[in-house]
């Protein structure tokens, strides 16, 4: 449909594609916004670290007495224990 048979004015077929138009835009613009987000959450996932423990008793006969401690702070305290 041409805007010229409306007087000059955009028809109701061009207001309606007009708005699909709009909406197509949004959804383009929310996808690249989804896309960005997930990279960033992805490459922090990369940057964080699980803890690591070991075990200072361990009991395979009964799990209950298994004592696990942070691998940093059993090796600090393994340190000043040396330097005493």
């Amino acid at each position: 449909m041409d805007k010229g048979t409306n007087g000059g004015k955009p028809t109701s077929v061009d207001k309606i594609n007009g708005g699909f138009d709009a909406l197509d835009a949004a959804t383009s613009a929310t996808k690249e916004v989804v896309e960005l987000v997930n990279k960033k959450a992805n490459e922090n996932a990369k940057e964080t670290k699980q803890p690591e423990y070991i075990y200072t008793t361990y009991d395979p006969k009964d799990p209950n007495k298994n004592h696990q401690v942070l691998k940093s702070a059993h090796e600090a305290r393994q340190k000043k224990k040396n330097d005493e």
